[in-house]
């Protein structure tokens, strides 16, 4: 990796890795992070889906970190706070009133927490994230989600693709 590249950051009590465009772009190259292989959909998932989103969406960031006895490679898109991050599973969503068309922050899907210190448990820290942050409404029309959402953004403009 390029020196200055990577930025380590303790997030939750887990080590979570902030990758510049030059050190995404060899992650893409080499298929490695930290010589540990990446699977080829998370690759794609990265490359096609949460990077673009996060271009166009600067409160959105996309981390690396490791979890289990194996010290898997997993991504951690982050919603960025005032004072901390917030973790959040990025999920396709479409509006059942407008039919508008994106992807949706929910905190409260546990592999969002996989990697996490014992000090933090993932229960607490999704009870955390309900109390903390509202449930958001269709960016487009505001009818409420079937989920709970606390961030929404549009993704077609970058063309990703979204599977139904």
């Amino acid at each position: 990796m390029i020196e200055g590249s990577v930025k380590k950051e303790l997030v939750d009590g887990q080590e979570l890795y902030f990758l510049s465009a030059e050190a995404w772009q060899e992650v893409f190259d080499s298929g490695q992070f930290q010589n540990k292989d990446l699977p080829k959909r998370l690759i794609d998932k990265i490359k096609k889906v949460e990077l673009p989103l996060s271009t166009k969406h600067r409160e959105l960031v996309i981390t690396l970190g490791f979890f289990g006895a194996n010290r898997e490679v997993f991504s951690y898109p982050l919603l960025r706070g005032e004072n901390r991050y917030q973790r959040i599973y990025l999920e396709g969503v479409k509006c059942s009133n407008c039919q508008w068309i994106g992807r949706a922050g929910n905190p409260l899907v546990s592999e969002v927490y996989w990697g996490i210190s014992n000090d933090n448990p993932s229960n607490l820290l999704m009870a955390s994230a309900r109390k903390k942050f509202p449930k958001i409404n269709c960016p487009n029309c505001s009818s409420p989600f079937d989920r709970f959402f606390i961030w929404a953004g549009s993704v077609e403009e970058r063309g990703i693709q979204m599977k139904n």
